[in-house]
């Protein structure tokens, strides 16, 4: 697969080009992207995102489908990116944090398809 741009997106005047990124970097900022857009924010792919506003204020009684029931995001979190970054696999998903803050830290371990290579990313939410 060809290299994508880094992103942020930046430039290098030595090589008078974008920087860019393949592999894993490129995979986790995939990632992190998805986790960072919601829902209808991209227009031209309104599908395009992850919903933590549903999670993060359910309310805090009914844990069974909220971002602090890791199975239930786990799964939640791999459908989506079987759909918008099919090059890796959602193996785990740890979280912490208190609902009452309404801040959510993720600690996911993601596995490489092409590659078999696991990688981590830590992605706070709130």
């Amino acid at each position: 697969m060809p290299p994508s741009w880094h992103f942020p997106p930046s430039f290098s005047k030595a090589a008078d080009a974008p920087r860019m990124v393949s592999a894993a970097p490129d995979i986790l900022q995939s990632v992190a992207m998805l986790l960072q857009t919601a829902p209808g924010e991209r227009f031209l792919v309104p599908e395009y995102g992850f919903d933590w506003h549903e999670l993060l204020f359910e309310p805090a009684s009914g844990l069974s489908n909220t971002v602090f029931n890791p199975e239930y995001l786990r799964q939640r979190l791999g459908d989506v990116l079987a759909v918008f970054e099919p090059r890796a696999e959602l193996l785990e998903v740890h979280t912490s944090g208190e609902p009452v803050e309404g801040r959510v830290t993720l600690d996911l371990v993601l596995r490489d398809k092409t590659t078999g290579k696991l990688l981590g990313l830590q992605h706070t939410v709130g």
